[in-house]
């Protein structure tokens, strides 16, 4: 019986680990379409603060599967 017991624990502490896994790189996914629009600005920054901004999107662009690079 407790061998039972710790089997559908353990189980149940898989598939938890997975679905959260699973639901927190469709939620990074989400960010893609706003990261990959502010990554291809029509002017590039021309301070600094606005360099590394752009610099920063595009590392968690890149960071979150967005793109192949």
């Amino acid at each position: 019986m407790a061998l039972i017991v710790g089997v559908l624990f353990v189980g149940s502490l898989l598939f938890s680990v997975g679905y959260t896994r699973h639901v927190s790189q469709e939620a990074d996914r989400r960010w893609c379409a706003l990261l990959e629009s502010l990554d291809a600005p029509w002017t590039p920054a021309t301070t600094e603060r606005g360099k590394e901004i752009q610099r920063q999107v595009h590392t968690l662009r890149r960071d979150l599967g967005c793109t192949s690079e």
